[in-house]
């Protein structure tokens, strides 16, 4: 009798630490607006994701934030395992639009 190969589960691929090391640390995140909040990106994995923090943010959107990674250069926000945001570099500097806010919003050091 030939024996059928069995089906092997693959790993589910983890978010590479050399991708993600010069983000880490305290950000500012700032509105159109001008109101401002700070953001922690932790190199704490959760799953394929990395720990986030927020302090002092106004909007319920960026309070919610809880974990971040990158992904094609870009930082990568996320709230509950949802994106909230993807940031795209500029200079010295991330932009883009957070989901349910009407202005872009930037993270800078």
């Amino acid at each position: 009798m030939a024996r059928t190969p069995r089906s092997v589960a693959k790993p589910v691929p983890q978010p590479s630490a050399k991708g993600v090391t010069s983000f880490i640390g305290n950000w500012k995140i700032r509105d159109a607006s001008g109101g401002s909040c700070r953001v922690q990106l932790s190199s704490v994995s959760t799953l394929d994701l990395y720990k986030a923090s927020t302090v002092r943010c106004k909007e319920k959107t960026l309070q919610d934030i809880n974990s971040w990674n990158v992904r094609d250069g870009d930082i990568v926000l996320y709230s509950r395992g949802s994106i909230v945001a993807r940031l795209v570099r500029n200079g010295s500097t991330f932009e883009g639009k957070a989901d349910g806010l009407s202005a872009p919003i930037v993270l800078s050091r």
